[in-house]
């Protein structure tokens, strides 16, 4: 998903596995308890994002980091 825009949304538990959503823009969104398993989020605008709860496994983060969170 390249280009894509999300502003003030709510997403509970939402499932971004293995998701490419590159140069995405997400604002203002609540993404708690959301899944991002080897998740590609290089470059996506992230700005006030509640990600409270989420797991994260090999999941690349908009700067190029790989975070590994929650998933014990």
């Amino acid at each position: 998903m390249d280009d894509v825009v999300i502003m003030e949304c709510t997403f509970h538990g939402v499932n971004f596995t293995k998701a490419t959503l590159q140069r995405a823009r997400i604002e203002m969104t609540c993404l708690t308890n959301g899944i991002f398993i080897k998740t590609d989020l290089t470059n996506v605008d992230w700005r006030g994002i509640d990600t409270d709860r989420a797991i994260f496994y090999k999941t690349i983060m908009p700067d190029g980091n790989i975070r590994n969170l929650n998933c014990g």
